[in-house]
């Protein structure tokens, strides 16, 4: 299952603008489980009017 980032934008106070960035945790119980974790990332953007975001994010894996 993959991450999911989620910008913010409109007319809001300044700390309600905070993208958000979930990182997957596993399953547990059936349940998806994520973390957010956009402000250790520094991708939280608190303030700005963010509305477009493209990650690549590559796996090496032995053979």
């Amino acid at each position: 299952m993959p991450d999911i980032y989620v910008c913010h934008s409109g007319k809001f106070r300044d700390d309600k603008l905070k993208n958000e960035l979930f990182i997957n945790q596993g399953i547990k119980g059936g349940i998806p489980v994520f973390k957010n974790m956009a402000e250790a990332y520094g991708l939280d953007a608190v303030g700005t009017q963010s509305t477009q975001a493209v990650f690549l994010i590559t796996t090496m894996m032995a053979i």
